[in-house]
């Protein structure tokens, strides 16, 4: 979830009506001037994609590390956009957009201070815990945090985050 530039903000955004998650937009095949999206977060591709945009619903707003469900994130990670490192010895899917990180991170209560300490082993047992999270997928979670590591400037808490970019609470 990117915070300091609403999603709402981004022409081309979109969230999906069934579920809630939040898209990734990966163009327009064939040059046609059709938006294509897809889920890339695991566990959500079980229906049609219905994307809307993200003022049309109330969508799933959660925690970037952990996945819990969260009203208002307590903690943001000021990131660069960045494109993923694939974990060593492995590719991405040719058929799937190269999997990438934009802007800021959202985080719940207690993942924020971890990311704040530079805990990723500990995040990556938290994560490991979420139902949706196999054993496989570990190198890339671990992989992405190293990513996240090397483009994240910041952890700040949302009040300060706000206070500095006079966003309205």
């Amino acid at each position: 979830m990117t915070i300091p530039q609403p999603i709402d903000t981004d022409p081309a955004a979109r969230v999906c009506a069934v579920c809630g998650y939040v898209l990734e937009h990966i163009g327009s095949r064939d040059g046609s001037h059709v938006d294509e999206y897809v889920h890339l977060r695991s566990g959500a591709n079980d229906h049609v994609i219905v994307p809307v945009k993200p003022s049309d619903i109330e969508y799933n707003k959660r925690c970037d590390f952990c996945d819990v469900l969260l009203d208002d994130p307590p903690w943001v990670v000021i990131a660069d956009d960045f494109i993923y490192t694939a974990p060593a010895g492995q590719q991405w899917s040719p058929n799937l957009p190269v999997p990438r990180s934009r802007g800021n991170w959202a985080a719940c209560a207690e993942c924020g201070p971890l990311v704040r300490d530079h805990k990723w082993m500990t995040l990556a047992i938290r994560r490991k815990r979420q139902p949706t999270v196999t054993p496989a997928m570990m190198p890339a979670l671990i992989q992405m945090y190293r990513d996240l590591q090397e483009h994240m400037h910041e952890v700040l808490p949302i009040g300060e985050w706000r206070q500095r970019h006079s966003v309205a609470e």
